[in-house]
């Protein structure tokens, strides 16, 4: 039997080995090595092992995002798979579009929106740019749907108009835990009274903690 190292139990021969199971010994260190690199995949391992890597992305040939994630079996509730590194989820919508609407609704150009591709806890990030306010003072918010759940102001972020004020920036990140697979996360808009305000640069980013 071959030894082992001690933190991520590869297995390697002994000196002391018999010469005629060199070439197991060999063989249970590449498949060991083989199992611990990290493969770019579309959808995680059904049968995964105790701190197997993946790097899992929408696209293999052209992602757009890429999750670098460990299985852990000792975690206690389905998210199991850490993310350990990589870049988040990221759309955004520069076009500076304004409403008078002091309920959250979408801009002409609706969005930004990304699509939760698995069940799991998240941190999601969102930011925008006054861009101009010349018709007289309101506050600028920003905030976002989560499936069927509509926007809330607890979600959101804001900027504070008065007259001539341009390019004042404002971004937040929050945990949301116990996403569902397929929710859809869209941003709405809204004023604090009936002087209409522009959002532009406006951008949603959605980073995993940890999934199923």
């Amino acid at each position: 039997m071959p030894a082992s190292t001690p933190i991520r139990n590869l297995p390697y021969p002994l000196p002391t080995d018999p010469v005629a199971h060199g070439a197991d010994d060999i063989k249970a260190l590449a498949l060991a090595l083989d199992g611990a690199s990290a493969p770019l995949v579309t959808a995680l391992p059904a049968s995964p092992g105790d701190g197997q890597e993946v790097i899992l992305v929408d696209s293999t040939t052209a992602p757009t995002w890429a999750w670098r994630l460990r299985y852990a079996a000792g975690i206690g509730d389905a998210n199991k798979w850490i993310y350990v590194g990589g870049t988040p989820m990221f759309n955004e919508v520069t076009t500076a579009e304004s409403t008078g609407s002091t309920a959250y609704i979408a801009l002409a150009t609706a969005g930004p929106t990304l699509t939760v591709p698995r069940a799991g806890d998240y941190m999601l990030a969102l930011g925008f740019t006054m861009s101009l306010n010349t018709l007289g003072p309101a506050n600028a918010y920003m905030s976002y749907d989560i499936g069927a759940t509509a926007a809330v102001d607890a979600d959101n972020i804001g900027s504070l108009g008065t007259g001539g004020v341009m390019g004042a920036s404002v971004a937040r990140e929050r945990k949301k835990a116990g996403l569902a697979a397929a929710t859809v996360l869209l941003a709405k808009y809204k004023i604090s009274n009936t002087n209409p305000q522009y959002f532009a640069n406006r951008w949603l980013k959605l980073t995993p903690i940890r999934i199923a």
